[in-house]
């Protein structure tokens, strides 16, 4: 299988996420079909490409749709208390 929430993780610091398809595998990856971010391979030619060309790129050309992403799907606080509230209010539901 090819899921991870490592996913979510190399777009919180800029990195490109590469996610193969494989014939005999089935995406679990979290970002697969919701949206267009990863870089999909099928082969070890097309893995191997795309890694060359992203260690020759100057930037990450995918920022305006990852900061898109993350505040589609994610809610960031703005401080520590309001991310404990928030925890805090949570916990009490199942009271």
């Amino acid at each position: 299988m090819t899921e991870s929430s490592s996913s979510f993780y190399a777009l919180g610091y800029g990195s490109p996420v590469i996610v193969p398809r494989f014939e005999d595998k089935i995406d679990c990856n979290p970002l697969s079909y919701v949206s267009d971010i990863p870089i999909y391979v099928s082969s070890d030619d097309g893995l191997r490409n795309v890694c060359e060309q992203i260690t020759k790129l100057a930037g990450y050309p995918l920022d305006s749709k990852v900061e898109r992403f993350l505040s589609d799907y994610f809610y960031f606080p703005a401080d520590t208390s309001e991310y404990l509230d928030k925890i805090d209010s949570l916990t009490h539901l199942k009271n």
